[in-house]
C-alpha cells in the first residue's frame, strides 16, 4: 500500500492495511518488562486495557502511541511509544 505521509503529524494504523506492522507493534508492547508478555494487561479493578491511540511523527521518526488508563502493575495511567517499521523514519 502506498500512503503519502507528507505533512501529516499523525496517522491511524489500520490492521487491514498494515497487518504485519499492527501485529509487530502489539508484540513489542507486550514484550516490555511491565507487561510480561500480555498484550492487554487488563486491570482486575477497573477492566482497563492497553489502547492504541494512533501513530505520530516525532523528532526521531514515527511512533505508535499506546495508553493504559489503569495499569495493573503501576496502578497509574501509562503511555508507551513503539517505533514504527512500516513508515519512513522522517518525511521531507
Amino acid at each position: 500500500m502506498n500512503i503519502s505521509l507528507a505533512h501529516k503529524p499523525a496517522y491511524w494504523l489500520d490492521w487491514h492495511d498494515f497487518p504485519d506492522e499492527y501485529e509487530r507493534m502489539w508484540v513489542e508492547l507486550a514484550a516490555l518488562n511491565e507487561n510480561g508478555g500480555d498484550r492487554l494487561c487488563e486491570c482486575p479493578e477497573s477492566g482497563e486495557v492497553w489502547q492504541y491511540m494512533g501513530t505520530e511523527l516525532k523528532s526521531d521518526g514515527w511512533k505508535h502511541c499506546f495508553r493504559h488508563r489503569h495499569h495493573p502493575g503501576t496502578q497509574q495511567r501509562e503511555y508507551r511509544m513503539i517505533s514504527s517499521q512500516a513508515f519512513p523514519k522522517k518525511h521531507n
